[in-house]
């Protein structure tokens, strides 16, 4: 993965963040996160996948439901938060 700070340390500070072929999205994001030492964050990400694994909360079974996407895709909107918890 490569990053690039794109704006004043002084104000809210905006990382770009190019990943490689294959690499693991939550993975790398976690990482880099944590590697910065950010209590809170939010994310915007737009690209492709190789492969991706969705889902969808079924609110009756009380649990993320999987979807496997086993092609190349586009990603039309990811947008998450990062927000600290108990670090092991």
């Amino acid at each position: 993965m490569q990053s690039k700070l794109v704006s004043p340390a002084r104000s809210r500070r905006t990382w770009i963040l190019v990943l490689s072929s294959g690499e693991e999205v939550k993975e790398a994001i976690l990482k880099f996160a944590f590697d910065k030492d950010l209590k809170a964050a939010s994310f915007v990400a737009l690209g492709a996948f190789e492969q991706a694994v969705l889902g969808y909360f079924d609110w009756q079974a009380k649990k993320y439901q999987p979807i496997a996407v086993d092609e190349q895709v586009e990603v039309l909107a990811m947008v998450g938060d990062i927000a600290e918890n108990e670090r092991k």
